[in-house]
C-alpha cells in the first residue's frame, strides 16, 4: 500500500541530499513524520498547504517501514500513519511536483491518487499483467477513468516536424496496439499519441505468458511480437478517429513475412490518409532478427520504400525511425547519415533494452525487451548523443523510463523535442500524464523558460 507525504520544496532538497530526514518542524515537535493515505491527502493539502507552491508529494510503500510505522487515531477520529523513525531516501517509491488550486490538490497527485483508487492499480496488479492491461484499455475505451481532457499552456505549447502539440509529452506505441481508445486516450492530457505497432496481416505474436512486472525496478519486461489485428482492422478505427489531437502510427513487419521493408510500406499506404505521422519500428528486440534492419543497408533500402509510399499519400506526413538503445556510438552515428539521407522528420529513442544491469527483482532474467526506470539513463545518454550527431538540427523524441515531471524535463534539457512515456503508467495510472505535464509546466516557469522549446538541449553536455 502507498501511503504519501507533502514536503516544501526545501524540506524535500533536505531528503535528497542527506538521504533521511525527520520530517518537518511540525513532525519533529509531535515526535513522528506525518503521511495520509490516497484518501486523506487531498484533504491534508487544502487544509496544511492552501496557497503554497513548489510542493512535492511524496509516495512510500508500507511494507518498506516495517514496524516503525504506526496507524494513530486524529482528533476526529480518522486513522492516519505516522512514522516514528527518520523517513529515509530509499523508502520512497516515487515523487512528483504538487499543485494546488482552489485549495485542493488538482493536476496531477490529487488526480492520480484518485485514479489509482477508482481503477484499483492495487487489484490490477494481483491479476496477469497482460490481462490488467487489457483491463485498463478496456475502462478508458467505455469512458470509466476519469479524464483531464487537454492540459496546456504558453510554455507548453510547441511544433515538432510541423505538427502542432499542445505540450510535448505523448504516449508511446504500444500501449493502444489496435488504436481501440483514440477517443479516450485524446482526452487523458497527452500531447500526442502513438498506437501500434501495426503489421499488414493479424498476427497472435509471441506464446503467453509474455509480459512481465518487474515491481522492485518499477520496469516492466515484454516479449508481445507484435501481437495486433491487422492493418485493414486498424485503419478502420483510424477513420473514426476525433478531429482533434496528433495522433501517429507503428509500423512493423509481420513476422512470416518474405520482405519486412515492403511491410512498413504496405502499412503506410493503408492506414496513412488517416495519420498525423507514423514511426517506422526496426528496434522491437522480440521480432526475430528485426534489430538487423537496422544496418545503414538494409534500413537505407527499407526507408527508400516508406518514403515512395509516403509520397504517394495526399497528404504526406512526418515519417520517425524509432532505435534501440542497444547501439554502439558507430552504428548511431550510421544510422543519423541514413535518417539525413532519407531526409525523415526525426528519431525516436530509444526502444526496450536486452540489458538487465542493476534490476533486482525476480523476473529480471525473463527474456524480451526492459522498460521502465532501469532504462532512463541509457535511453538519455543515446538521446544526448543523437542531439550531437544531429547538430539538434533533427527532431528527437525521447522515450524511456520517464516516470517524473524531472525525467521528463531532464531529456527535453538532454535533447528531446518532445517525451513519451507507457510503462509508468502501469505503476501509476493514467492520471499520471495530467501530474507530469502540470509539474513541467511548473518547472519550465521556476527556470524562467518562456517556451519548452528553450530548454531542448540545455544540458545535453552532462549526458555525453
Amino acid at each position: 500500500m502507498l501511503i504519501y507525504k507533502i514536503f516544501k520544496a526545501d524540506e524535500w532538497q533536505e531528503l535528497r541530499s542527506q538521504k533521511s530526514t525527520a520530517g518537518s518542524e511540525k513532525d519533529v515537535e509531535d515526535g513522528f513524520v506525518h503521511f495520509s493515505t490516497a484518501e486523506q491527502a487531498e484533504e491534508t493539502a487544502a487544509k496544511h498547504f492552501s496557497g503554497e507552491s513548489e510542493l512535492m508529494l511524496v509516495a512510500v510503500e508500507t511494507d518498506r517501514l516495517g514496524d516503525a510505522l504506526k496507524w494513530e487515531a486524529s482528533r476526529g477520529g480518522a486513522l492516519f500513519p505516522h512514522l516514528y523513525s527518520e523517513l529515509r531516501l530509499e523508502h520512497v517509491r516515487w515523487a512528483q511536483p504538487l499543485m494546488l488550486q482552489d485549495g485542493g490538490a488538482q493536476a496531477a497527485a490529487g488526480a492520480a491518487m484518485r485514479v489509482i483508487d477508482r481503477l484499483g492499480l492495487g487489484l490490477l496488479h494481483r491479476i496477469d499483467p497482460e490481462k490488467a492491461h487489457d483491463l485498463a484499455l478496456q475502462a478508458m475505451r467505455y469512458g470509466v477513468v476519469p479524464l483531464p481532457g487537454e492540459v496546456t499552456s504558453t510554455r507548453l505549447k510547441t511544433e515538432i516536424a510541423g505538427l502542432k502539440l499542445s505540450n510535448p509529452l505523448g504516449l508511446a506505441a504500444g500501449f493502444d496496439k489496435n488504436a481501440r481508445a483514440l477517443g479516450s486516450l485524446g482526452n487523458a492530457g497527452f500531447g500526442f499519441v502513438e498506437v501500434g505497432a501495426v503489421t499488414p496481416k493479424p498476427q497472435p505474436g509471441n506464446a503467453k505468458p509474455r509480459l512481465f512486472r518487474l515491481s522492485e525496478d518499477q520496469a516492466v519486461i515484454n516479449r508481445f511480437g507484435f501481437n495486433n489485428d491487422g492493418m485493414e482492422q486498424v485503419v478502420t478505427r483510424l477513420q473514426q478517429r476525433p478531429p482533434r489531437g496528433v495522433i501517429g502510427l507503428n509500423l512493423g513487419a509481420n513476422k512470416d513475412s518474405t520482405d519486412r521493408a515492403e511491410d512498413y510500406a504496405t502499412v503506410l499506404s493503408c492506414c496513412g490518409p488517416h495519420l498525423d505521422f507514423a514511426t517506422v519500428n526496426v528496434s522491437s528486440p522480440n521480432t526475430e532478427n528485426l534489430r538487423d534492419l537496422q544496418g545503414a543497408e538494409a534500413l537505407s533500402a527499407l526507408l527508400k520504400g516508406v518514403n515512395d509510399a509516403r509520397e504517394m499519400l495526399q497528404r504526406p506526413i512526418p515519417i520517425f525511425l524509432k532505435i534501440a538503445p542497444d547501439l554502439s556510438d558507430t552504428e548511431l552515428s550510421e544510422i543519423v547519415d541514413v535518417a539525413k539521407q532519407a531526409k525523415l522528420a526525426g528519431i525516436i529513442a530509444t526502444n526496450t533494452t536486452l540489458s538487465r544491469e542493476g534490476l533486482r527483482s525476480l523476473q529480471k532474467n525473463e527474456k524480451g525487451g526492459l522498460s521502465g526506470a532501469p532504462l532512463f539513463e541509457r535511453s538519455t545518454r543515446v538521446l544526448a548523443k543523437l542531439s550531437q550527431l544531429t547538430e539538434s538540427k533533427m527532431t528527437l523524441i525521447g522515450v524511456g523510463g520517464v516516470t517524473t515531471s524531472e525525467d521528463a524535463y531532464a531529456k527535453i534539457r538532454a535533447g528531446a523535442h518532445a517525451v513519451q512515456l507507457y510503462s509508468a503508467l502501469v505503476y501509476h495510472g493514467i492520471g499520471l500524464v495530467a501530474q507530469i505535464v502540470s509539474g513541467l509546466d511548473e518547472i519550465l516557469t521556476r527556470d524562467g523558460y518562456q517556451s519548452v522549446s528553450d530548454a531542448v538541449g540545455s544540458q545535453r553536455d552532462e549526458w555525453l
